[in-house]
């Protein structure tokens, strides 16, 4: 994300339709700005995909309890070619 300067990231993160945040973007980090997007998900969208990301699509899992859930459930939730995902 090229913000210009003085950008608000709290407005932009607070009105951007859903499908358009990206949270793989390493500017939020660089930036320190990644906070409002993660609220914003987990607020409206906790289970958030973006399906066009210069790493490709993905699923952006942004609640403890959601994340947790998945991680003892690997074979229900795995990206392995054996159960069609992504490797």
């Amino acid at each position: 994300m090229n913000a210009p300067v003085g950008f608000d990231h709290h407005t932009h993160a607070a009105t951007a339709p859903l499908e358009t945040i990206d949270v793989s973007d390493p500017l939020l980090y660089r930036d320190d700005v990644w906070q409002p997007y993660f609220a914003r998900l987990r607020r409206d969208d906790p289970v958030h995909r973006v399906a066009d990301s210069p790493y490709g699509p993905y699923w952006s899992i942004t609640k403890y309890k959601d994340i947790i859930r998945l991680e003892v459930n690997h074979k229900a939730f795995s990206s392995s070619w054996t159960l069609a995902g992504s490797g």
